[in-house]
């Protein structure tokens, strides 16, 4: 988790590609359209995503940026069946997310506002409104969380992918 334009998407594909055989990473539901660039994921209107929500199909859900995100129940029995997973997810969900799975081992990647604007900018998916939005948008983690491990993605994809994988191989 972190805020937009920290570098998750990247760093979680450079750790699959350092740790392909141990670990998958969950793709989300998101409505935005499959062309917009970033992660991979699953395009989804609005409609549909209600929808999917309404049948109970999302195990974990919220909402952030006027966009709707979701991982798919099929997600937990891939926990059951011993798989290690990691997701792009939310600072703000989290609380709820430790109570769909208690074991979750919650990652915050940080990076400095000069580099959050500059990959934001590159990255060209939002209008001036839009990144305006995402560069003020501050949620708060509570500091004194032990079980919050801290990865700073200032540094190249490479130094910030090898920290993350040797925390996953602990």
């Amino acid at each position: 988790m972190g805020a937009s334009g920290s570098g998750k998407d990247s760093l979680l594909d450079a750790v699959v590609d350092q740790l392909a055989d141990q670990v998958t990473v969950v793709r989300r539901h998101i409505t935005r359209a499959d062309g917009a660039g970033g992660e991979r994921h699953i395009a989804v209107s609005q409609e549909d995503f209600l929808r999917m929500l309404a049948a109970g199909e999302f195990c974990m859900h919220w909402q952030a940026h006027g966009l709707y995100y979701g991982i798919s129940r099929q997600m937990l029995e891939s926990l059951r069946q011993n798989k290690t997973l990691m997701m792009n997810g939310s600072r703000e969900y989290l609380p709820e997310a430790r109570k769909v799975v208690p074991w979750l081992k919650p990652v915050l990647v940080q990076v400095s506002a000069e580099v959050q604007e500059s990959r934001l900018r590159t990255r060209g998916r939002e209008d001036k409104k839009e990144l305006a939005g995402r560069l003020q948008r501050r949620v708060s983690i509570d500091a004194a969380d032990t079980s919050i491990t801290i990865i700073n993605n200032d540094a190249s994809l490479q130094e910030s992918a090898q920290a993350f994988c040797r925390l996953i191989l602990q």
